[in-house]
This record gives C-alpha cells, structure tokens and sequence, in this order.
C-alpha cells in the first residue's frame, strides 16, 4: 500500500460505486429511454445522484422507495416520480430497468440479493457492504443470476460512476464499470485493515 495513501483516500479507492445484476439486453439500444427507480435515499450523494440524472434525456426515474416515508416523498417530488412503500413494487415492475441503491450501508446486503434476483441493472453506493462475508454474499448472488463478469477493467480513476452505469444500461460498451467480486475483495481489504488497526496484528483479508 502506498504510505502516503490517506484513511480517506484508501476508503474512497476501496469502495465500490458501481455493479450490475444482469447483461445489458439488446433492448436497451441507443435512444431509448430507460426506466429507473431509487431504492433507498439515505446516502450523502443522493442529490447529485438526482441532478445528474434529472439532466439525462434518456432516463425515466418511475418510482421511488425508502423505509423514511418523508425522505422518499423528497427525492419522489424531485424526480417527478412515485413513492412506493414496499420495495418489491420495484422488484416485480417489469418496466424498471435499473435500480440506484443509496440506502444505509447496513441495508445493501438484502436489497442488493432482491435486486439480483429481480434480475434489475444495479448501481451500489459505496461500500458494498460492511463486512467482506456479505460483500462476497452479494457478488455470488450476482454472478449467479447474471451468468456473466461484463465489466473486467478498473480504470486509475472512475469520472461520474453513475454515468458510466447508465450509459453501459442504455447498452454503450467498454464502461469502466467494477464487478461485483471485485467490490467484495475491497471491502475484505477494508475489513482486514480496521481489524488491523484494532488489535494491532496482521489480519488476512477473507
């Protein structure tokens, strides 16, 4: 590890903001519009999230969810989109595409395993998860209904994931888009180090 690399720095390069539950469908082709929701809003980032895309003509945000009703109703009237107020309204509309999951961090590891078997395109907040043994629980449940790794470049730097992620959806190709193994192995290094820290011995990533 580079030992001018920041607790902010490293937390930020091991954090994962992107994954994907599914193979980009050939239906998804240049100008279409692709149809989104918000699963959770929770996240530091959801406002830009909303801006960035509120600017994207070729995005729909339908539909809105999150276990704090006024938080839900907030980014809703945003949007312009719904609230629901259970999240498998989202998992079961076969009209959304894709999914941006900005919920506590302690809740990805259920709605990241629903969203996989809903077979939904998913963007993850960073981190993944808390802990590696779920991480590499979401990144199984992943590959398992994908069937695929579509995304096999990290690049140095990852100039607005979110784009990137809706551009790969809408079906361009060569996102620099991290997979879901990936994103695990990050948070098993990220565990190990607090680990670390904590009793002051070498812990091995899981």
């Amino acid at each position: 590890m580079n030992p001018d690399l920041t607790r902010r720095d490293f937390i930020r390069s091991a954090s994962v903001a992107t994954l994907a539950a599914a193979s980009l469908p050939s239906a998804l082709a240049a100008n279409k519009t692709i149809t989104m929701a918000f699963v959770g809003c929770a996240h530091i980032h959801t406002p830009g999230f909303v801006n960035l895309l509120k600017k994207r003509q070729d995005v729909k945000v339908k539909s809105v969810w999150d276990h704090d009703a006024a938080r839900a109703e907030k980014r809703a009237k945003e949007l312009g989109a719904q609230v629901v107020n259970e999240v498998d309204k989202i998992w079961s509309d076969p009209d959304i595409a894709a999914v941006v999951i900005c919920s506590e961090t302690n809740r990805h590891h259920d709605l990241v395993l629903a969203a996989a078997k809903a077979g939904k395109h998913m963007f993850a907040e960073k981190p993944l998860s808390i802990t590696a043994k779920e991480s590499y629980a979401m990144a199984d449940a992943i590959e398992k209904e994908d069937g695929k790794e579509p995304y096999t470049q990290v690049p140095s730097a990852l100039p607005v994931p979110l784009d990137q992620f809706v551009n790969a959806v809408a079906g361009q190709k060569d996102q620099p888009l991290v997979k879901p193994r990936e994103a695990a192995a990050r948070v098993s290094v990220m565990e190990a180090i607090y680990k670390a820290a904590r009793g002051r011995k070498w812990e091995k990533p899981a």
